[in-house]
């Protein structure tokens, strides 16, 4: 489902982990180093990176030629039409933001309980000796 029109932001971190919010509150808005809409001061990034159009549906991101690339969701992206909860990520996950309601609460980063996760995995498979215990922890992380 497409996000409202009216009421979209995006969420992230900058560099010194200074939290931003930025509403999305014109027809289009712009990502990139410098003479932006939204500035990310980093060589990572575009000069003009992405931008995002409002559309009758909802918002779509587009990557504009960057040379470090776009995705949402962790797939690449040239186009695509944004949802609330929706993760873009900048130069190869350098920067994260989150697409979501400006009207509710921040959309919430999982990366804690994936690190969790992961731990719990490494700690089975180090106290594990054999082979096949092994690979029914890693088979059971997998379809978590």
């Amino acid at each position: 489902m497409p996000a409202e029109a009216t009421h979209a932001a995006l969420f992230w971190q900058d560099s010194d982990g200074k939290e931003h919010v930025t509403v999305l509150n014109r027809d289009r808005m712009t990502i990139g180093r410098q003479d932006s809409d939204i500035e990310i001061r980093d060589p990572a990034i575009s000069r003009n990176h992405a931008c995002i159009d409002r559309f009758d549906g909802g918002y779509r991101l587009t990557d504009t030629k960057s040379k470090q690339g776009t995705f949402v969701n962790g797939e690449e992206i040239n186009s695509h039409v944004l949802k609330f909860g929706d993760q873009i990520e900048l130069a190869k996950k350098r920067y994260v933001l989150q697409f979501g309601s400006a009207d509710g609460p921040r959309p919430k980063d999982h990366t804690d309980v994936i690190e969790r996760s992961i731990t719990d995995v490494q700690q089975k498979l180090i106290s594990d000796s054999s082979i096949l215990g092994k690979v029914s922890h890693i088979l059971e992380f997998r379809y978590r």
